[in-house]
């Protein structure tokens, strides 16, 4: 009203009564938005006139009018709202709606329809008249359409950002795993090399003549087995899920007590089986003196660790 008041008084006219300007205000309004409106529908066919009437439509499956959907549309960042997305765009195309149509009215006004149609609910439309409310959905139609289409390439960035991500995170931890596994069977070879070339030596050393009293061998091998339980487990300091066969005792002036096996030492494999009860230790030594065997290779976890993780040992089991 300010507005219109001070255009007159610049244009040097006599005002009328203040009744007559707010309805001449009010009138060009009304002009305005219909010539709006007729720039944005003129070349609209009949078809896409009426589709644009089914929008507001409610669907008794839904509850929703095809409206209300279309502006529901989903933003996370999950692969099932893509799928959703194309949708709502496939639907929008449908409307054949040529992109210049925003071009046809002022960027501000195209703007403006664009805000009143995202916050009008199908019912608020419908109190529009015709002209004005088809200019509203097609302002948001095409506003849908570069929304839609910009949102589903952002979710798509975003989940490939995640595989590449997750397949990244899966490449380190197999590295890890793969060097710490290299490292371990490195530590194990080079242990078993030591076991066989001591083994050697021992068997050699055996058969020539020196003072030193005989080596004890006995049945056992001089260790004191026993099968690991919680309560072995936690006086040992040994993890919950700890396997094998725990050495409880070394008879002194055994081969077993001169290769440093001491009370707290588990026992994991015999000649490359598992063990997990003392007769499974027992079985193997005995299998191996059947077979004239002087030695057997035990892999086995120190309770002191001066390199991480288990070695193999050779211990004898025939006297020299």
């Amino acid at each position: 009203m300010a507005g219109v008041i001070a255009a007159l008084h610049a244009s040097n006219i006599i005002l009328p009564a203040p009744a007559v300007i707010e309805r001449s205000a009010i009138a060009g309004r009304a002009r305005a938005r219909k010539r709006m409106a007729d720039a944005v529908l003129v070349d609209l066919s009949a078809e896409q006139l009426a589709k644009l009437d089914a929008l507001l439509v409610i669907e008794p499956s839904t509850g929703l009018s095809q409206f209300a959907w279309l502006k529901a549309f989903p933003t996370a960042a999950k692969g099932d709202n893509i799928e959703e997305l194309v949708e709502r765009l496939r639907v929008v195309r449908a409307f054949g709606l040529a992109p210049d149509l925003a071009t046809r009215i002022h960027p501000d006004r195209f703007r403006q329809l664009v805000r009143e149609a995202a916050l009008a609910e199908a019912h608020q439309l419908n109190d529009h008249v015709v002209h004005q409310r088809r200019a509203l959905q097609v302002a948001l139609l095409l506003d849908l359409k570069t929304r839609l289409t910009d949102t589903a390439l952002d979710i798509a960035d975003k989940l490939i950002g995640r595989l590449f991500a997750r397949a990244k995170r899966a490449q380190e931890k197999c590295y890890v795993a793969n060097s710490k596994s290299v490292g371990r069977l490195m530590r194990m070879f080079r242990g078993t090399i030591a076991a066989l070339g001591t083994a050697q030596e021992t068997d050699r050393d055996g058969s020539t003549q020196d003072a030193s009293p005989a080596m004890q061998v006995p049945p056992n091998l001089g260790l004191s087995l026993s099968t690991l339980t919680l309560d072995l487990r936690a006086h040992y300091g040994l993890q919950m899920g700890q396997v094998g066969v725990l050495i409880g005792g070394v008879a002194a002036g055994t081969d077993a007590f001169d290769r440093g096996l001491v009370p707290g030492d588990v026992i994991l494999r015999v000649q490359g089986t598992e063990v997990g009860a003392p007769q499974q230790v027992q079985a193997a030594i005995d299998a191996a003196r059947a077979q004239h065997k002087t030695f057997i290779l035990a892999l086995v976890l120190p309770k002191v660790q001066q390199i991480p993780g288990p070695r193999w040992l050779a211990l004898r089991v025939t006297p020299p």
